[in-house]
This record gives C-alpha cells, sequence and structure tokens, in this order.
C-alpha cells in the first residue's frame, strides 16, 4: 500500500475566527485530514476503512488561535504511483454593504486516476467569533 501527502494552507481566514471542519470520504483509500496551524491541532478526521459508500467525518470545531492554518492530508491507496490531487475554493461570506462577515474554503480531492474529485471533499467553514 502506497500513500501520498498533501498541505493545502488556508490563509484566508483571519485569527480569531471559529473554525468548524467536515469531510465526506467516498473511496476507498483511507486517510488522515488534519487542521492545524504552527502551535494547535484542531481537527483529526479519519477514514479508516475501504468502503465507496460516502461517509461523514467530522464535524469539529475550534477557535482559530495561531498563524499558518492548514490542512494536512495523508491519504494511503492500493495503487502506485497516483498523486493527490486538490481543487481548492474560497469564498468570502458578507453581509448587504459588503462587510466579511466569514468564509468557506471547500477542497475536493482525487485520490485515483479517474479524476472524478469526489474521493474526499473537505469544507473548513469560518466565522467572526462571538463574544460571550
Amino acid at each position: 500500500m502506497s500513500s501520498d501527502k498533501a498541505v493545502i494552507q488556508l490563509g484566508a481566514i483571519p485569527k480569531g475566527e471559529r473554525i468548524t471542519i467536515m469531510a465526506i470520504a467516498a473511496c476507498g483509500s483511507t486517510g488522515t485530514i488534519i487542521l492545524r496551524d504552527d502551535s494547535t491541532v484542531y481537527a483529526t478526521l479519519e477514514k479508516t476503512n475501504s468502503s465507496i459508500q460516502a461517509q461523514l467525518l467530522g464535524p469539529v470545531s475550534g477557535v482559530y488561535t495561531g498563524a499558518n492554518l492548514r490542512l494536512e492530508l495523508n491519504i494511503s491507496h492500493t495503487s502506485y504511483n497516483i498523486k493527490l490531487k486538490s481543487l481548492v475554493h474560497y469564498l468570502a461570506i458578507s453581509d448587504g454593504p459588503g462587510d466579511i462577515k466569514g468564509g468557506a474554503y471547500t477542497v475536493a480531492v482525487e485520490d485515483y486516476t479517474d479524476n472524478d474529485y469526489n474521493d474526499y471533499v473537505i469544507s473548513v467553514v469560518s466565522t467572526k467569533k462571538v463574544n460571550s
């Protein structure tokens, strides 16, 4: 069995925002998705079986307090010489006047050769932290 790793930077999310991660895995590979910064691991999502049925991983929430927020992917698969590919999209969440209230990253990961980009679909949503 081989594995491949990837790091995806989430630079548009400002420090101090509430972050939530969840993923859908619909592939035969196993894998670990880590949401972290330079000092804190906010979530570790794991797919531990080879079922191709869609599986929800997460959600997990926290408050981003560090620097260099990123996803670290470690995907194991039975095919050799396959490199992970990903499509990353960011959408700012704003109100009517255009004030940014948060954002959402969607990362679609391809772990095989069919290029359907539905093997792992990861969402990281950020919102302004509400002071209580």
